[in-house]
């Protein structure tokens, strides 16, 4: 056995900071955690959170022994069984808030999904790790999963062919949704001659659809495979209605099956035959079974995935190689400035703002919406300035949030006490003085703080602008970022998810 121990204190720093996977959980190249709960632990924090779900004493206290500092909260129900919603708080820091879901370290409403425990902007994995730290979301995730783990056990779970069943009278609704396709396609081709294609893919995926939709809404509540994919832990609606209603309409290099055997798709079907089906309309569903024709246009469609897969893989893989190789000398330097390895500068400050984009979160801004008559113009009298600048710079606004590494607003929320501040100004005003640099982020915080009636006392405003500032500082770029290899990566793995839609 070969061992490769790390032997200098550069590569050990190395292994210890930006190998560690616990520095690695958000990305900057969207400013969203690339790690989250899924699958059967996405699921069982979905059970476990959702109404009527109890615990009772020997449950509780095997699972409090494998949650650090965890303490035996009192029952809720009838003095002897736990909430799911009660469980789950032990996971929490005592102070953490998130939405109106998680109020001073407790869950309030439940169930938990994929928003909440996922990959996604603003979920609890990304303000842990903003606002806490790596390591308190590294624990947070390795708790979760094992509580879940213990009392998944206990539960069972299962999938059974009832859970893919539709009764007879749903069958029969789903079949007489589609029983016009026929009609409605040469209505389509009448109407729009060669134009009509686009228009009537688009008809038979919505027939599809809505086939679906009749059998989702026939689910029982305790189905499954709905349950699965409520908790967003594996499949979609689509795979539902495939398996229920109706598989739909098969495509191959993004339209239907064409004519090429003199006038037919394949040759059981006769020369001038324009029914849907024989452009690859599988009216029938997985769980119904498939007819030979409709078998074989579904294997078109797979086939075109199958190479997708295998060879637009290598090419946006090869393209990503060359980015980087390209970029992988362009480094932020000890004076702010991004260069490459020749010492050109490539730009004087990163990204314009010097700020690296592992930092951001997504906010609104009141400047948006609200116009300066709920602000106070005496206390804050280059308020217009600030106001017609955030105007201007909308016009360029990507989406309908902006990316902030100060999110103000988030935590004037969470630490709002309804006590009036007098004298805010004198408060927030190192907090301006620090991000004057950046001015969109500086209109943003006087969005937040220059309203005439701000819910927060002094101590409470006072906390906001230490936490704030102490963010501020972190999300400035440090020297030495290989920001050329990053920005390599982040077009490399967009493009190849792209190159296979």
């Amino acid at each position: 056995m070969n061992l490769h121990a790390l032997q200098t204190y550069a590569s050990r720093s190395d292994a210890m900071e930006l190998m560690s996977v616990a520095q690695n959980i958000i990305t900057p190249q969207s400013n969203k955690p690339v790690m989250g709960i899924v699958q059967d632990s996405l699921l069982s924090s979905f059970m476990m959170t959702s109404p009527g779900v109890t615990l009772d004493k020997a449950e509780m206290c095997n699972i409090c022994m494998w949650i650090e500092n965890a303490v035996l909260p009192e029952p809720e129900i009838d003095g002897r069984l736990w909430t799911g919603l009660q469980c789950f708080s032990l996971l929490f820091p005592s102070d953490f808030n998130w939405k109106e879901t998680i109020i001073n370290g407790r869950c309030i409403s439940g169930p938990l999904g994929k928003k909440a425990l996922g990959r996604s902007q603003g979920s609890i994995i990304h303000c842990l790790y903003n606002d806490y730290s790596a390591d308190r979301t590294c624990q947070f995730i390795n708790e979760l999963q094992r509580i879940n783990h213990i009392w998944f056990t206990s539960q069972g779970f299962s999938i059974g062919i009832g859970d893919m069943r539709i009764t007879n009278a749903t069958a029969q609704q789903v079949q007489e949704e589609c029983a016009n396709v026929d009609g409605d396609v040469q209505l389509l081709r009448v109407k729009h001659a060669h134009l009509a294609e686009p228009k009537i893919n688009r008809m038979l995926n919505q027939t599809r659809d809505s086939m679906g939709l009749i059998a989702q809404n026939a689910m029982l509540e305790t189905n499954s495979l709905g349950l699965m994919v409520k908790s967003g832990s594996k499949g979609s609606m689509v795979n539902i209605l495939q398996i229920m209603a109706c598989v739909g309409q098969q495509n191959c290099s993004g339209q239907r099956i064409q004519a090429t055997l003199h006038g037919r798709s394949i040759p059981m079907f006769r020369a001038t035959d324009n029914s849907a089906r024989s452009k690859g309309f599988v009216k029938h569903s997985y769980i119904d079974g498939l007819t030979p024709d409709e078998y074989w246009h579904h294997t078109v469609g797979g086939r075109e995935g199958l190479i997708d897969t295998a060879v637009k893989t290598a090419i946006t893989g090869y393209i990503q190689r060359r980015l980087v190789k390209s970029l992988e000398s362009i480094v932020v330097t000890n004076d702010n400035t991004v260069r490459d390895s020749q010492q050109r500068v490539i730009q004087f400050k990163y990204g314009e703002d010097g700020i690296d984009g592992m930092y951001h979160e997504m906010v609104d801004c009141r400047f948006d919406t609200d116009d300066l008559a709920n602000y106070d113009l005496e206390l804050w009298p280059e308020l217009i300035e600030v106001y017609k600048m955030w105007k201007w710079n909308q016009q360029f606004q990507i989406g309908d949030q902006w990316a902030i590494s100060v999110p103000a607003g988030r935590l004037v929320q969470e630490y709002k006490d309804g006590g009036s501040t007098l004298d805010v100004r004198s408060i927030v005003q190192p907090l301006l003085d620090a991000v004057q640099e950046v001015p969109l982020v500086q209109a943003y915080v006087f969005s937040v703080f220059a309203i005439r009636y701000l819910p927060c006392s002094p101590e409470s405003l006072k906390k906001i602008v230490d936490l704030l500032l102490k963010k501020w500082y972190r999300s400035i770029v440090a020297p030495g970022e290989m920001v050329g290899t990053i920005a390599a990566q982040s077009i490399g793995e967009p493009t190849t998810q792209v190159s296979l839609l």
